[in-house]
């Protein structure tokens, strides 16, 4: 391989960790999020607790939508 070929593909490489870890800081903050606000929540209020943190993650996810 020429060198702008390798420097081509580290680059996708960096690219596709970013986004990665993009997502996976994403998904653990939904979490931490989710832990904290059913923390001491009544039951009744949960699902619609879990919902409404559902629409946040969809809105983060598609910022088109």
């Amino acid at each position: 391989m020429t060198t702008p070929c390798l420097v081509l593909g580290l680059l996708a490489a960096a690219q596709v960790s970013g986004l990665l870890l993009a997502r996976t800081v994403s998904a653990a903050t939904a979490v931490v999020l989710a832990r904290r606000a059913l923390h001491g929540a009544e039951p009744r209020h949960r699902a619609a607790i879990l919902r409404a943190l559902a629409e946040i993650v969809r809105a983060l996810r598609e910022p088109g939508r």
